[in-house]
């Protein structure tokens, strides 16, 4: 997760995943143009998201559990993401 103010969220965003070795130099990064945001009780949140299609996964990342798309239901996230993942994906991959 990358944190930014609002202003910044876009072109700081793609940035920042690339300086943190997230994606290459010459990957093609698509930035979603919704802006999702969810209120908690001690704060609010404001985020948008970003794809890239890689080879492999980037070093940089191999700490982290990579997933199918189809296996997401299995797992729990955020409300701001399943917001996401919903405006995304076919309703058969994540259900409610």
């Amino acid at each position: 997760m990358i944190e930014l103010n609002e202003a910044a969220l876009t072109k700081e965003a793609v940035t920042r995943a690339r300086n943190m070795g997230w994606v290459g130099k010459d990957t093609q990064v698509r930035v979603h143009p919704a802006i999702y945001r969810q209120k908690l009780t001690h704060q609010g949140i404001t985020a948008i998201f970003l794809t890239a299609t890689v080879s492999g996964q980037p070093a940089s990342l191999k700490h982290y559990e990579w997933i199918e798309a189809n296996s997401l239901p299995a797992y729990s996230f955020p409300k701001i993401i399943n917001d996401y993942l919903r405006s995304q994906l076919t309703t058969d991959v994540l259900a409610d």
